[in-house]
């Protein structure tokens, strides 16, 4: 085969005219439940996507009121990291895992450092 063929192969244009040479098969092959089904999906994700948005503006009103909250708060986002870490220097203790998964425990251990440091900087009242 050419060269010449293969750019017909991959050529948006017919080689016979000059025009887009598009097939109507693959337009023609949805039907109009799956168009139902993408509005639907795209429906419902994008309802759970504002829900979610919603209860972050609720969380953020509620940690600026309650100094308790964001410092509760602050402290799980720290722990996070730290439990990352441990679990990712267990698993290459053990051997599961190459030493190179590593690389990246510092900027983890950096934001458990941050996170605990800003949950220790708020005042919180005693219980």
């Amino acid at each position: 085969m050419s060269d010449i063929g293969i750019f017909r192969q991959l050529s948006l244009y017919n080689a016979h005219s000059w025009r887009l040479a598009v097939q109507t098969d693959s337009v023609n092959a949805v039907g109009p439940g799956t168009i139902a089904l993408v509005i639907a999906g795209v429906s419902v994700a994008t309802a759970v996507l504002a829900w979610m948005l919603w209860r972050v503006c609720k969380s953020v009103e509620r940690a600026e009121r309650d100094p308790r909250y964001l410092h509760r708060r602050l402290f799980w986002l720290g722990m996070i990291y730290v439990g990352a870490a441990v679990f990712g220097i267990e698993e290459v203790a053990r051997g599961k895992e190459p030493i190179q998964s590593l690389i990246g425990l510092p900027i983890g251990l950096a934001f458990a450092w941050f996170w605990l440091r800003m949950a220790s900087r708020v005042k919180a009242p005693p219980p």
